[in-house]
């Protein structure tokens, strides 16, 4: 995930080709509470992000 400037983030995922379905569940792991908002997805053609990456 890329930290922005206004303090959300943002992540790009490669989708394999012949994808009929993609599902966005949003969630916590482990105890607590979490709140979303605001929160769009949306198809780009700019490559992946590696969340490991540093």
């Amino acid at each position: 995930m890329a930290r922005q400037s206004d303090g959300s983030t943002l992540s790009t995922v490669k989708i394999p080709p012949g994808t009929s379905q993609i599902v966005v569940a949003p969630q916590i792991y482990g105890p607590g509470t979490v709140w979303f908002d605001d929160l769009t997805v949306e198809y780009t053609d700019a490559p992946a992000i590696d969340p490991t990456a540093r």
